[in-house]
């Protein structure tokens, strides 16, 4: 939304797409904002929000999604990049070293900022996929 206000386009119709099914219901005023990381950011959408004229948000899941999901995962690590204190005060949320050479073990190829929650699920779905197929094929 700042680079849309930096580009002069406050007064266009806007839509703001995200898979972020918790997101657009905070912003859409379904869910309230309790966690104390996301106030301060809930905050400042809901100030930008302010300067547009014609701006709603809707929520694609994922998985009918994966440009807005790739687009979504370079601005994060983008934004981590030039943003060196962010990284700082985040970095107890990312993968932990383990996670990581586990995922590299597994060959399994990840985000380098993936959080310590996407890289459990991750985990855990690549050992419950292997696990289905052992048990397939000593069943046979």
């Amino acid at each position: 939304m700042e680079r849309l206000l930096e580009l002069g386009l406050q007064n266009e119709k806007i839509v703001v797409k995200s898979d972020s099914q918790l997101l657009i219901y905070q912003i859409n005023g379904y869910y309230s904002v309790n966690a104390p990381r996301i106030v301060p950011l809930y905050k400042r959408v809901m100030k930008l929000i302010e300067k547009f004229s014609n701006i709603r948000f809707e929520w694609h899941p994922r998985e009918f999604n994966e440009d807005a999901d790739n687009l979504s995962r370079k601005a994060y690590e983008e934004h981590i990049k030039n943003n060196p204190d962010f990284y700082k005060k985040y970095t107890r949320y990312l993968a932990t070293e383990k996670q990581k050479n586990l995922l590299n073990r597994l060959k399994v190829s990840y985000p380098p900022w993936i959080p310590k929650r996407d890289a459990s699920k991750l985990i855990d779905s690549i050992l419950l996929e292997k696990r289905r197929r052992s048990s397939s094929t000593s069943s046979e």
